[in-house]
């Protein structure tokens, strides 16, 4: 297992309100490993040694959704330098390249005759291998992502802005500030289009999407989902598991 370094200080108190919906002291589902990884379930094995600090993820009654709040207070450098860091595709081995192409591929499936009038952004789109990918295809696609492209979004609006398995990674805390960014990348006719697994019942915090090495810190139900995006009126439909078209109510 690969060694993990020593961590910033972890808030372990309870959270007072669920971010999304602010229901108050959302109860306590259990708790998780810090390095454990969604790839453990996929490989078989654990990834990376234990920290020997265990994340609180919560579950609000309101809307729903799970998160943990112990990352609260770190900044964008501690996530940089403990999850996105060079060993992240260990625990998660489809996002350099396998992900961004299959997602691509979607996109240019669905859009395959709107290429040359439907711009793309990748809001959240690491290394941007979805975007070209687009590019090859003849789309007008350009990419961004706070950790692996730091630089300005574009001064502009798009005709269908992507985000595929980046909103569970967003802290319950900047959730609204989130899509609130999402938002306003649209154009007036835009539409959107989220990719993330939502909380399935009976909630087990087993289940390899809670994974706190992958930087899985808030997982959406379909209600919680539809409340952050209300006040843009945006809502979403699911069109298949994990994977959900945003569009405007009015």
């Amino acid at each position: 297992m690969r060694p993990v370094a020593p961590l910033p200080p972890v808030d372990l108190s309870p959270p007072p309100a669920c971010g999304i919906c602010g229901g108050a002291q959302p109860p306590p589902i259990g708790r998780k490993e810090f390095s454990r990884s969604g790839n453990d379930h996929f490989a078989g094995e654990r990834q990376f040694a234990d920290t020997g600090i265990h994340i609180p993820y919560h579950r609000c009654r309101d809307c729903g959704v799970v998160f943990t709040a112990a990352l609260d207070d770190w900044s964008p450098l501690d996530f940089a330098r403990h999850i996105y860091n060079d060993d992240y595709t260990f625990s998660d081995p489809p996002f350099d390249s396998e992900r961004p192409a299959r997602n691509a591929a979607i996109v240019a499936g669905i859009w395959h005759y709107e290429q040359d009038s439907r711009s793309v952004l990748d809001y959240g789109g690491g290394n941007g291998r979805l975007a070209a990918e687009l590019r090859m295809r003849g789309f007008d696609a350009a990419s961004h992502d706070a950790f692996y492209d730091p630089q300005p979004l574009p001064d502009r609006r798009f005709g269908l802005v992507c985000s595929f398995e980046v909103i569970e990674h967003v802290p319950h805390r900047d959730q609204a500030g989130w899509v609130a960014g999402f938002a306003a990348m649209m154009a007036p006719a835009a539409v959107g289009l989220l990719g993330t697994e939502l909380v399935t019942e009976p909630v087990d915090i087993e289940h390899w999407y809670f994974s706190p090495r992958n930087g899985h810190i808030t997982v959406h139900t379909a209600d919680s989902l539809q409340r952050l995006l209300a006040p843009h009126r945006l809502e979403a439909v699911t069109i298949a598991n994990g994977l959900h078209l945003v569009r405007r109510t009015g």
